[in-house]
């Protein structure tokens, strides 16, 4: 392997030098760049829409556990200000599972996805109207502290 690539350095020098140029063209011509980059999407999007939905459903998986591991962390700091910051964590916990079976599951297809979006959002949903009442408590807390 290592002598096929010593063979072919001009590959890579190629790489690196068209890599710089469209750096610099980036940077020269951002506004160009976005456009382009949307109407590159736009032409992927109808010649491989099998790869567009496991892109999107990627992203949205890689949200859900971003979101999730936050919620966590948010939890777990506000144990000590708030009661019940529990919900907070199943929030979260809720989230990691559904990128985690999104991740698993990537060709159960759009309608699966849909169905997987619907029920995530409505936990996340009722577990957020709980932690909001708590903290409506918290805030009364408050205002009798002060």
């Amino acid at each position: 392997m290592l002598q096929v690539l010593a063979d072919r350095w001009w590959v890579v020098l190629l790489r690196g030098i068209l890599a710089i140029g469209a750096g610099i063209a980036t940077l020269a011509w951002p506004g160009l760049t976005l456009v382009l980059l949307i109407f590159l999407i736009g032409i992927a999007t109808l010649a491989w829409p099998g790869l567009t939905g496991i892109l999107l459903l990627s992203l949205i998986a890689g949200w859900a556990i971003a979101r999730g591991i936050m919620e966590i962390i948010v939890a777990i700091r506000l144990r000590k200000v708030i009661d019940n910051e529990i919900m907070m964590g199943l929030s979260g916990l809720l989230s990691i599972g559904f990128g985690a079976l999104l991740i698993m599951y990537p060709g159960e297809g759009a309608l699966a996805m849909a169905m997987f979006i619907g029920a995530f959002l409505i936990a996340v949903g009722v577990t957020a109207v709980i932690l909001s009442f708590r903290l409506k408590g918290l805030k009364s807390k408050l205002r009798g502290m002060a």
